[in-house]
């Protein structure tokens, strides 16, 4: 039987699991997150998304029983996949730790660099880029793609982006990707309707 999901409450609506070496974008993809609060008219939590990232490279009891306290109070697992991750025996633990909890229904892989293992070809194991923890839990897992993000010039949640940021948060809501979208976009639209009349406003005061 499948965790019920509804029925329990959690600290965190997101764990990310990463590999250090993959630091920066989940700093990044961290702070978007804890940013975002859902259009009013979507029938969701009205708050802003609470997200948990280790920093700490902690070893032994201490980290299995820090890491499994937070997974088990975690909604959702976002991994942040690439060669690195797949050589992480921290991330393949976080992994199995929050699918016996959880389930892999509630695992959201995200594709940072590599390729997919299915798609690797002979002479190409070092760009796999799925932790084997991952793909025993969810066989051929789906990821939202970043490939080519650069963290210099590129926003986790706009420009190139915006269609896997909208994926990403489909899947923490249990929403649709195009309800999400649409309604961001109507209350992007109602900002701008209000900036523009303030504007508006300020330039017949000054005139």
């Amino acid at each position: 039987m499948e965790p019920d999901v509804q029925k329990q409450t959690y600290d965190n609506d997101v764990f990310i699991s990463y590999s250090r070496k993959d630091k920066e974008f989940a700093g990044k993809l961290e702070k978007a997150l804890e940013a975002y609060k859902p259009p009013k008219d979507m029938e969701v939590p009205q708050r802003n998304l609470v997200v948990f990232r280790d920093e700490e490279d902690i070893t032994g009891v201490e980290y299995h029983q820090s890491i499994e306290k937070h997974l088990k109070n975690s909604k959702k697992l976002i991994i942040v996949c690439s060669p690195n991750s797949r050589k992480s025996d921290f991330v393949n633990n976080e992994i199995s730790l929050f699918a016996k909890l959880h389930g892999a229904q509630n695992i959201i892989p995200i594709l940072l660099s590599g390729i997919p293992n299915n798609e690797a070809k002979p002479g190409q194991d070092d760009e796999k880029a799925f932790p084997e923890t991952l793909c025993e839990v969810m066989q051929m897992p789906l990821a939202t793609s970043y490939i080519g993000f650069d963290a210099r010039k590129d926003k986790i949640s706009k420009g190139a982006f915006s269609g896997s940021w909208y994926t990403i948060l489909a899947n923490i809501y249990d929403a649709s990707r195009s309800e999400i979208e649409e309604r961001e976009k109507k209350r992007q639209a109602r900002r701008r309707n209000i900036w523009l009349g303030t504007a508006i406003v300020a330039l017949i005061i000054l005139s």
